[in-house]
């Protein structure tokens, strides 16, 4: 399988949303170190879900060598988080299946990213 290039991923993203409430995503960021490409990313609450591996990055479409989607795994604390990533238009879609503290804190978030130049 050829390499594909993942520069339309890489970098910082933030919420389009400024309203936005918890559990959104505030800013995102795909990072490559070495062999390894990891995701980072921070609720709008403050909350700071570190760095996990990317498990998966994905082509849009067969011919493709190009990367437009990624899923990782987080688990901080009591927290876990399934995340997959999507580029779409220029924006970064990123659903985000969350496990809260509780019982029933099972919650699904989407939220559109802007790559932030900051």
């Amino acid at each position: 399988m050829t390499e594909l290039d993942e520069s339309p991923l890489a970098g910082r993203w933030r919420n389009a949303d400024d309203d936005a409430v918890a559990p959104a995503i505030r800013t995102a960021e795909l990072r490559r170190i070495g062999e390894r490409l990891d995701l980072g990313m921070v609720g709008v609450d403050g909350f700071d879900w570190g760095w996990a591996p990317v498990e998966q990055v994905f082509a849009g479409g067969p011919a493709s060598s190009v990367a437009v989607g990624v899923t990782a795994s987080f688990e901080v604390g009591d927290r876990r988080a399934r995340v997959h990533g999507n580029i779409k238009l220029g924006v970064m879609v990123l659903a985000a299946f969350v496990q809260l503290p509780g019982p029933e804190q099972r919650i699904f978030t989407r939220d559109f990213l802007f790559g932030d130049q900051s």
